[in-house]
Formats: structure tokens, C-alpha cells, sequence
């Protein structure tokens, strides 16, 4: 593994895969008070990207991770 700085140890890999869709817009209707969000397809889905995460040497040691996040409620 690749030494970034002296001063920093890793404490984890992290992983984040592109999602199917891209929030491309929102628009706002000022009569109804609507807002509203438009999407694309996204290219690059599936696309994974690796990460390797660092703390200070005197830090904490425990591994770091990613939390799944769940889809906001009436997203479309």
C-alpha cells in the first residue's frame, strides 16, 4: 500500500458504485408549491470506485465504512 504521509495510517477501503440515475434538474411550481426533480440514466452505472480512508497515527484505529443510505421518500 502506497504511504501518503508519515503522519497517516489507513484504517479502511472504501467502495461507492455509481447509481442508475443522475439528478440532472429541479424545477419549482410557484402556483402549487411543487417541487420537483428530473433525471437522466447514468452512463457510468455500476462504475465501482475504490477509496483507502486515513486518520492521524495517533488517532483512533477503528476501521472506517460507508453507510447505505436509503432513498428519500417521494423521490422520484
Amino acid at each position: 500500500m502506497k504511504v501518503v504521509d508519515d503522519r497517516l495510517k489507513s484504517v479502511g477501503e472504501l467502495e461507492r458504485v455509481e447509481s442508475d440515475r443522475i439528478l440532472t434538474s429541479y424545477t419549482f411550481d410557484l402556483t402549487n408549491h411543487v417541487l420537483s426533480s428530473q433525471f437522466i440514466d447514468n452512463p457510468n452505472r455500476d462504475k465501482l470506485y475504490t477509496f483507502i480512508a486515513y486518520r492521524v497515527k495517533d488517532s483512533d484505529s477503528s476501521p472506517v465504512s460507508l453507510i447505505q443510505q436509503h432513498k428519500t421518500k417521494g423521490v422520484n
